[in-house]
This record gives structure tokens, C-alpha cells and sequence, in this order.
């Protein structure tokens, strides 16, 4: 998968399961017209507020909402800019925010395949210039990582390490390892 900006930190892992803790809203009403309270769009929305982190779970061959024409079969990228546009429209602070995008469903025909090509594009800074103009968000996500996984078979790749080392970014004073850093504080 794609990580932007953790480099080494890779290594500092701390592996000991009992010192991370995450709390995760799971938001399955973003969909298109969230902005606008399609899905209880707005009261989803609004749980992303309070967040920290955006973790973005992205089917890797596309999505379509319903069978009726008037919602159209939208590929994983346009997925992204989709869902990017309505955290704009709901609040732009919202498309600022450290987010990760795991690519779902790697598992089903095609799909790692497909992963490696989205991991390449949205890796990229300009991610959303992939997309035809009028797809294009104002304001791109700050993607932090791209990585492929398969939730079904419990494949999650690097995505619990990814979301430590983010979190410890978001959150430095937390953060663990800090050695024998002296116990005074300075104000």
C-alpha cells in the first residue's frame, strides 16, 4: 500500500497490543447527497466533526447504491471524490483531515489489481487529477495511507500500524515511546 510520511517510523512500532486503544464511528450513510441529508447524511456528518482521523473503507471495484438507474455504478476513485465533495459541502475543515483509505474486497476477481492501480493514483498529492473536472473536489483529501485489505477474510494488511503512527502524529503528547523524557513541565 501507499503511506505517506512515516518512512522509518515504520520500525518504532510498539507492539504491545495493551497500549493503543481507538475509539471508531463506523458511518455507513455517507453516501452521494450526504450534504444534503440523503441517508441521515447530516447526522453522520456531523460524528465527523469530533474526529481525529477520517478512515475511509472504499469497495476496490466500485459501488452502486441501489439497482435504480438514478443512482449510477461509480468506480472506486469517483467514490473517493464523491465522498471527498460531500465532507467539502458538509464542512470543508472536514476534507483537511488526516484520513486513510483502505481498499476493500481485494479478495474478489480483479481486485488486487485494481488496489495497485488506486494506490498509485490516490498515493499522489494530486490524486483528484485522475478524475474528470467536473469529479474533481476543491479541496482533495489529505490521504496518509492507501492500503488493500480484505475485511471479509480479516486481511487488514498495515492498516492497524497506519492508524497508531497517525494517531500519534495527530496526538504527539500521547504518544508512546518518548524514552526518559524528564517529568517537569514547562508553561
Amino acid at each position: 500500500g501507499y503511506i505517506n510520511d512515516f518512512g522509518s517510523e515504520l520500525e518504532s512500532a510498539d507492539d504491545d497490543e495493551d497500549s493503543f486503544s481507538l475509539s471508531i464511528a463506523d458511518l455507513p450513510g455517507l453516501i452521494e447527497g450526504a450534504a444534503l441529508n440523503r441517508g441521515r447524511g447530516r447526522e453522520f456528518l456531523k460524528h465527523l466533526e469530533f474526529s481525529d482521523i477520517l478512515l475511509m473503507v472504499i469497495d476496490v471495484l466500485g459501488f452502486k447504491l441501489d439497482l435504480s438507474m438514478s443512482n449510477p455504478y461509480r468506480n472506486a476513485l469517483e467514490t473517493v471524490a464523491l465522498l471527498n465533495i460531500e465532507l467539502e459541502k458538509y464542512d470543508p475543515a472536514l476534507a483537511m483531515k488526516p484520513t486513510i483509505i483502505t481498499l476493500n474486497k481485494i479478495d474478489l476477481p480483479n481486485g488486487e489489481q485494481r488496489a495497485k492501480e488506486l494506490v498509485s493514483i490516490l498515493g499522489k498529492k494530486n490524486w483528484s487529477e485522475a478524475l474528470p473536472e467536473e469529479m474533481r473536489p476543491s479541496r482533495p483529501l489529505s490521504v496518509k495511507a492507501v492500503i488493500p485489505i480484505a475485511a471479509k477474510d480479516r486481511r487488514l494488511g498495515d492498516l492497524k500500524n497506519q492508524l497508531k503512527f497517525l494517531y500519534a502524529r495527530v496526538h504527539p503528547l500521547s504518544a508512546p515511546n518518548f524514552g526518559s523524557a524528564k517529568k517537569t513541565v514547562l508553561v
